[in-house]
């Protein structure tokens, strides 16, 4: 899904020392200073589920983190209470924004209109809030190997496999770092042939990383170890909900990457 290009804010990945993260695992991310933030519980990878068990077999370029609002896979939510974007609709979400950017549109009611014009749930509710079919996520560019998924990701539309013997190795020797050396992932010739499907191997996989934020500030004190009052938490809501109306109303069209 290349050159989808939908309204994003863009982040500065750092550590909590406040060093940047540069390239890593998404391990490194979720211990970043966006830790408390995110929700991991939740990520996904081309739309496949990443167990919060394999983080370390995640390489990613972890220099920025993007954020937008994306329709949510509401059956998948409905369903299982798992939150991931609803794929299928990104490249019409790509046209609508294409509207609603060629003729300058700010008007709420009008971006609704478009929405539903390109078959996508309305954005915004009378208030101007921001609807339960749309959820703000992470997104990161990443590479995986096969163990990092909760779900078969052979078949997965939104992946494509890596079989170049270079960009292999590179992904290896990122999720390699700190390894044991019984844990360590061994490629070799025979690794690479086996990549274009001759035998077996670690099949590693590229694509969009889509990870929730946490607009629940009670987790965030919980994951920073920061105590909030009730009323504090409030407050930061809703300082947090006037900032992304704002951020929204004068998003910059960047083009966050393999989506």
């Amino acid at each position: 899904m290349n050159g989808l290009q939908i309204p994003t804010v863009r982040m500065p990945i750092v550590s909590k020392e406040g060093k940047a993260m540069g390239v890593g695992t998404l391990n490194d991310v979720a211990e970043s200073g966006f830790g408390g933030y995110l929700d991991f519980g939740n990520a996904t990878m081309g739309g496949v589920r990443i167990d919060p068990t394999g983080f370390q077999n995640v390489a990613v370029d972890g220099t920025a983190l993007y954020t937008a609002y994306l329709p949510i896979d509401l059956e998948e939510y409905q369903n299982t209470g798992n939150i991931r974007p609803d794929i299928d609709s990104l490249r019409r979400l790509k046209e609508a924004q294409k509207e609603i950017a060629s003729q300058n549109i700010k008007d709420k009611d009008k971006i609704n209109e478009i929405y539903q014009a390109h078959s996508l749930p309305v954005m915004f509710d009378g208030n101007g809030d921001v609807v339960g079919a749309y959820k703000k996520f992470g997104i990161i560019n990443g590479s995986a190997i096969q163990q990092a998924f909760m779900e078969d990701a052979q078949f997965a539309d939104y992946l494509s496999e890596t079989t170049d013997e270079n960009a292999i190795k590179n992904v290896l020797s990122i999720i390699q770092k700190g390894r044991s050396k019984e844990d360590r992932i061994q490629f070799d010739e025979k690794s690479f042939w086996n990549s274009l499907g001759i035998g077996s191997y670690d099949h590693v996989y590229k694509g969009t990383i889509f990870i929730p934020v946490n607009d629940d500030y009670f987790t965030y004190s919980a994951a920073s170890g920061e105590s909030l009052t009730p009323g504090q938490a409030a407050d930061i809501e809703a300082r947090q909900q006037a900032k992304e109306r704002e951020r929204q109303a004068n998003a910059n069209y960047v083009d966050p990457g393999t989506l």
